[in-house]
């Protein structure tokens, strides 16, 4: 796990340093500057798999030269594979593997890859650039193409030029609380997408972006897979991920996916050791006395601590600047709070990320259900009741019944779908442009509206906000990492329709923590799913109401170019704060939005 940065022209040290230092927290066992051909590669090295400075990068050999942040799982049966071919190893890394690999079979490699990457490859005997960036988009990386240059890095802030705010990005940004890939907050800047890699030519300054894997259906890949099979597929899964050259731990909460991951992780990997749980001083918030009894009956230490509203407010400083763009997923606070306290121990990290994707977990697929009925009604009548709604919340303020008139108002479940991930709201004409150009065609191959739905979280939500959180937030202090669950071959399956909506109750998971345990393990199971809750509602009108008040300022709304939203975001300021209706959730969305804007003006 690592900070990369390449630029296909000459950069200064002096310049390039002062960028590096502003995140060394990604790579703080050694940072490395090459230039090869003019071009700058530099590299902020977090050590996981051979410490040995050998392993240093950036990495060059036989006219290749890498930057390459995170880890391949399958790295050593790759390298068996290409030992048998006659290459030959230096290290002990998965970096070299990496090398060979493409060397071997040139850019098709990354169908062999099981892991989280993001890398550059400069390849001089083609006089070419490579950007790869893994599956699902677990690990970040940015470009910037300007003035015949190319850019890249594993955070927007790290690329050197002229940043100007995207007005369009900050009306994606209001609308879902992050800025959905491939956009960035930057005009010039752009995220490359999960499962592609971009191609430059370094002489003719042209380049190409180009998909190797994406979640759309295959009808090359299995439609079907017996419980066996897949038992024995997710038991890989978690097993490939025991790798390492420093201890590894697990985050673990009272749910399904975590306990799952550790069960597993402890049965097969002896040294695997100690489990990790943030909780909070709120009784009914606080996971980590259930998660103390289950590290005890999985058989691995168990660490926690529990917050209070202090130690998450302390943290909003470091939240502003380890995020990178704006990004209003309150849960991060108590994530990078975790991260924290983990480094003490250790720094790499299991965590039961993706199990709610791929098993449906989320509350937002139970309304889908629901939904899928309601949406039968003709449209005429479902917006005429729409209509009576908003009438009526206008004496009777509550955001339930917000979301409800915008759930009923919607003229397709495409739309709908959609509208899951933007408060039910009509959609406006950057969210249509941004939607249509990249989902509509999928969308329309899918009749029932939980898939429709799962496809919209998995394709956006997954990449541009879980993953975005979970890599911020650990890699501030300097943690790795991995998800079982967020494995390529699980979601190959997920994509052809290989796990179907069970109510979120993810009884595959359980049989199989129940053949590695007893009926007690599951019986100390959360049945209802908390997550990190964090009482932004009552800090906005106590503890952060004056700050909040110094946000919504018309000059600020007018910079970022949402003018047209000022109304609006002052009218249920005035609402939330008389304790009229609770709109916490929304009014945080924009207070950190201008908290980042004020924070980088400086």
């Amino acid at each position: 796990m690592c900070g990369i940065y390449f630029n296909s022209a000459f950069v200064s040290n002096k310049l390039l340093n002062k960028t590096l230092e502003n995140v060394k927290y990604r790579g703080p066992d050694n940072k490395d500057i090459l230039r090869v051909a003019n071009c700058t590669l530099a590299h902020l090295r977090l050590s996981i798999i051979d410490l040995d400075s050998r392993s240093n990068q950036p990495m060059s050999k036989n006219n290749i030269s890498i930057v390459f942040n995170g880890e391949i799982y399958n790295f050593l049966e790759i390298k068996d594979e290409l030992l048998s071919l006659g290459c030959e190893f230096l290290t002990q890394s998965d970096t070299e593997v990496i090398i060979e690999a493409y060397r071997y079979w040139g850019i098709s490699c990354l169908k062999k890859f099981n892991g989280m990457f993001a890398f550059v490859i400069l390849d001089l005997s083609l006089n070419k650039v490579f950007v790869c960036r893994d599956r699902l988009g677990v690990k970040p990386i940015f470009y910037n193409l300007d003035n015949n240059n190319l850019q890249v890095a594993s955070l927007s802030s790290m690329i050197i030029s002229n940043k100007n705010i995207n007005k369009e990005s900050i009306q994606l940004y209001t609308s879902f609380g992050y800025i959905p890939t491939p956009y960035t907050v930057y005009d010039n800047i752009f995220k490359l997408e999960s499962g592609n890699y971009l191609e430059w030519d370094l002489k003719n300054k042209v380049y190409s972006n180009k998909s190797y894997w994406s979640l759309k259906k295959d009808d090359n890949l299995k439609k079907d897979i017996n419980n066996d099979d897949l038992k024995k597929l997710l038991i890989d899964c978690v097993k490939i991920r025991q790798i390492s050259d420093v201890k590894i731990g697990s985050f673990l909460s009272s749910g399904v996916d975590s306990v799952f991951v550790s069960l597993l992780s402890k049965k097969l990997n002896n040294s695997f050791g100690s489990a990790f749980t943030i909780g909070f001083k709120e009784k009914k918030l606080d996971e980590t006395p259930k998660a103390s009894i289950l590290a005890d009956k999985i058989g691995v230490d168990h660490f926690s601590r529990s917050l209070d509203k202090d130690d998450l407010l302390i943290s909003l400083e470091n939240f502003i600047k380890a995020f990178d763009e704006p990004f209003s997923d309150s849960a991060a606070l108590p994530s990078i709070l975790l991260s924290k306290l983990y480094k003490k121990k250790m720094t790499v990290a299991l965590s039961g990320d993706g199990g709610d994707e791929l098993f449906y977990g989320y509350k937002h697929y139970k309304w889908a259900n629901i939904l899928n009925y309601v949406y039968k009604i003709p449209f005429f009548i479902r917006i005429f009741f729409s209509n009576i709604i908003k009438f009526f919340n206008q004496f009777y303020k509550g955001r339930f019944l917000y979301y409800l008139s915008g759930m009923l108002s919607h003229p397709n479940k495409n739309e709908l779908a959609i509208s899951f991930f933007s408060a039910f709201q009509p959609l406006n004409q950057i969210q249509k442009k941004y939607f249509f150009s990249s989902l509509n065609s999928e969308l329309k191959n899918k009749i029932n509206l939980i898939d429709k739905v799962a496809f919209v979280n998995n394709y956006m939500w997954l990449e541009s906000n879980n993953n975005v959180k979970v890599d911020r937030s650990s890699m501030y202090s300097s943690i790795e990492v991995r998800s079982p669950l967020l494995d390529y071959r699980l979601f190959d399956l997920w994509k052809n329709g290989c796990f179907q909506y069970d109510n979120g109750k993810k009884s595959l998971l359980k049989k199989i923590i129940l053949d590695f345990s007893n009926q007690g393990v599951l019986n100390e199971l959360s049945s209802e799913k908390k997550g990190f809750t964090v009482p932004i509602s009552s800090w906005l009108r106590n503890e952060l109401k004056q700050d909040l008040t110094n946000c919504i300022k018309k000059k600020y709304f007018d910079e970022l170019g949402i003018s047209d939203q000022y109304n609006f975001v002052n009218q249920i300021y005035q609402e939330h704060i008389s304790f009229k209706a609770d709109w916490g959730e929304l009014l945080w969305r924009y207070y950190v939005l201008v908290k980042w804007f004020v924070f980088n003006e400086k």
